[in-house]
């Protein structure tokens, strides 16, 4: 029996919330527990699953739990969930339960990371900016006027923030929230995308090319009416730096305006200090021509091969013929897997963790299949009514902020994301499914196990003309392995590829031939 309770002006942390969910999961007689504020989407969620919830007003300060359990222990294992947010079954006994602010760091600390609530996120932002600290701000859900407000005095003051919304950082070769244990080198980044960061950064590494500074802006960055405040800065601090002999810009499609600035921060830097190469990569906006010392791409394996290029001092230009190239071989080796399986169903259908990584999926897939729809489209027109049921081809962000508020962020907890794509890949139009899986401190510690059971589950119930095509965005030194996560894929059924754009790539002109 699914049973459920409102806990009216009650808020707790997303992670608190999953914790107590998995200690009710543990407990005899109960199939199933969730626990979430009670976000719009949180609710459509739970629904989704099977949770009677009525239709009244709800805020997000609100509990929702829900337990699937026997009818007869239902009512207790509620009772304990509500117990166990005042005194959770973990905590240590005789441990003091009252909550405190934490004592003062250290005199020399001149880093915060904040990763609390969106309503208080600022407020403690602009507390740690008065004590001459550099934020970097994991929490999202902050208004624009105090991401602008916060950006202005940190400005004044000769400090960075980083973010809101900002979910991976490097500095000093030290990886700051969901971050890949690499090496340092002489590449030097700043980016207005976590994922993107992340897919860069680990594509540079496998390449034997270390990273010193990762510089995340967080996503509204560089929208014109914050104009790229930390973007802008951080060229700064890339140049500045001596040891960075190379610098990587990363983003969404830029305004003119945006282009502008940093073209002539560049420039300014450039008379200032020397010149720099600079490789620019603007996921899905239109193709550039390379200017001296400026290199303009697409994509983020695009961007790490031109890095690559810089480092061995080949030419760039060969960079996408070479690319094109090994992107035939691969679609022509899998004619053998096709003749083996079948040919796939009409549609596609892409399950993401990372925001920027479905962002360039997409910009690949259109230029491929028609109508590609997600809930966060490059085209406004081709947005996905009801991500919970997508029509014809469909990319679905899992990160977007509808998903995460009061929930924990997918790469942490893929659990929608994997229940979601189950079900998807059992629909008899789906032929080609597509998904990411990213790997790094912070992230889940084993994904590729879901996702594993996920695709043999599918082939299992006899859909056998299904393509799974993903890519790894982590490295071999990561906690959780990057090759033991591909070989739990490929045991499966997976066709892991080599960058996300090269899955996108690859998984598209498979329908389309």
């Amino acid at each position: 029996m699914k049973a459920t309770k409102v806990i009216k002006g009650r808020y707790a942390d997303s992670i608190t919330l999953m914790l107590i969910a998995e200690e009710l999961k543990k407990q005899r007689g109960v199939s199933d527990a969730v626990m979430n504020m009670a976000t719009p989407a949180n609710i459509d969620i739970m629904r989704e699953g099977g949770f009677q919830i009525d239709l009244e007003s709800y805020s997000p300060d609100d509990i929702i739990i829900g337990i699937d359990a026997e009818p007869e222990n239902a009512k207790a294992f509620l009772k304990n969930a509500e117990d166990w947010l005042s005194n959770p079954p973990w905590q240590k006994e005789g441990r003091d339960k009252t909550a405190e602010a934490p004592s003062e760091p250290p005199l020399d600390t001149n880093l915060a990371i904040i990763s609390v609530s969106g309503k208080y996120a600022a407020i403690e932002a602009f507390k740690n900016l008065e004590r001459d600290r550099n934020v970097m701000l994991f929490s999202d859900n902050v208004t624009k006027a105090e991401e602008i407000a916060l950006k202005q005095v940190a400005h004044r003051r000769g400090l960075l923030v980083m973010g809101p919304d900002c979910g991976t950082a490097v500095i000093n070769g030290v990886g700051l929230g969901f971050a890949n244990r690499g090496k340092t080198g002489i590449v030097g980044m700043v980016g207005a995308s976590g994922t993107g960061i992340q897919e860069t950064y680990t594509l540079l590494q496998k390449r034997d090319i270390g990273v010193l500074h990762a510089i995340g802006t967080g996503g509204r960055d560089i929208h014109d009416e914050v104009g790229g405040a930390t973007f802008l800065d951080g060229l700064q601090i890339l140049w500045e730096d001596s040891r960075i002999s190379i610098v990587v810009c990363i983003s969404k499609p830029l305004s003119d305006s945006m282009k502008n600035k940093i073209s002539s921060k560049i420039e300014s830097l450039s008379r200032t200090y020397g010149p720099k190469p600079v490789a620019h990569c603007y996921v899905g906006d239109k193709r550039r021509a390379h200017q001296p010392n400026n290199y303009f791409c697409t994509g983020f394996e695009e961007t790490a091969r031109v890095v690559e290029a810089l480092v061995t001092q080949t030419p760039v230009d060969s960079v996408l013929p070479r690319m094109a190239e090994e992107r035939k071989i691969k679609l022509e080796r899998l004619d053998e897997t096709l003749r083996h399986r079948g040919s796939p169903g009409p549609v596609l259908r892409g399950f993401y963790t990372g925001g920027t990584l479905c962002y360039e999926a997409q910009s690949v897939l259109s230029e491929i299949l028609p109508g590609v729809r997600s809930n966060a489209p490059i085209d406004r027109e081709l947005i996905a009514r009801d991500p919970f049921h997508p029509e014809g081809h469909c990319v679905i962000d899992y990160g977007e902020d509808a998903f995460t508020q009061g929930r924990l962020h997918p790469m942490i907890d893929p659990s929608l994301r994997n229940a979601q794509m189950k079900k998807q890949s059992m629909q008899p139009e789906v032929g080609v499914v597509l998904f990411d899986v990213v790997l790094g401190f912070g992230c889940h510690e084993n994904p590729g196990e879901e996702l594993a059971q996920v695709i043999a589950g599918t082939y299992a119930h006899g859909k056998g003309n299904r393509f799974f095509f993903c890519s790894i965005t982590g490295l071999d030194e990561d906690p959780q392995d990057a090759r033991k996560q591909r070989r739990l894929l490929e045991s499966a059924g997976a066709i892991v590829c080599a960058s996300n754009s090269e899955a996108a790539y690859i998984a598209g002109h498979l329908l389309k031939r």
